[in-house]
């Protein structure tokens, strides 16, 4: 009787896994696990004041220190988010389209040539939203939720 007993178990755990592994992706749950993988949505903010415009190309250009102002004569000021922050490899990988040893191969080079460091390493939306809005060239990138505005005295340049 005990082996019996075995082969209904195993029986019992395979109907179980084939329900789990073909489960029907029209169902309650199945949506709520997608909500809940869905990636964040990051936002390249800018200054209010700051009413140039730019494309992704010219952001990565002034983030990289390629370029030093605004087409409408504002001296840029990229700000940055620690190396360990999701909104940070986003950036990276969206905007500037470089992995992370890249970004440090050309921080190193950059600090090596001229003298210039990398854009400081905010750790909060909430810092990189209330220093955007202080300096008029300044910009930054933050987790914005659709129907959230951004932070005040600041626009969204795009989204990412």
């Amino acid at each position: 009787m005990p082996r019996r007993t075995n082969i209904r178990s195993i029986v019992t755990c395979i109907v179980a896994l084939c329900a789990v592994v073909n489960y029907d992706p029209g169902t309650t749950l199945a949506r709520t696990a997608r909500k809940k993988m869905k990636s964040p949505s990051y936002a390249l903010i800018i200054n209010a004041k700051n009413r140039g415009g730019a494309s992704r190309e010219q952001v990565k250009r002034l983030f990289l220190k390629q370029a030093n102002t605004w087409k409408n004569g504002l001296r840029a000021k990229p700000l940055d988010r620690k190396a360990s922050d999701p909104a940070h490899r986003a950036f990276l990988a969206n905007v500037l389209q470089m992995d992370e040893s890249r970004f440090v191969a050309h921080w190193l080079a950059v600090k090596q040539k001229t003298g210039v460091t990398r854009p400081l390493g905010i750790t909060s939306d909430r810092a990189v939203g209330r220093l955007v809005a202080k300096y008029e060239g300044a910009f930054g990138f933050i987790e914005l939720k659709d129907g959230v505005d951004p932070p005040k005295g600041t626009v969204v340049l795009f989204r990412f």
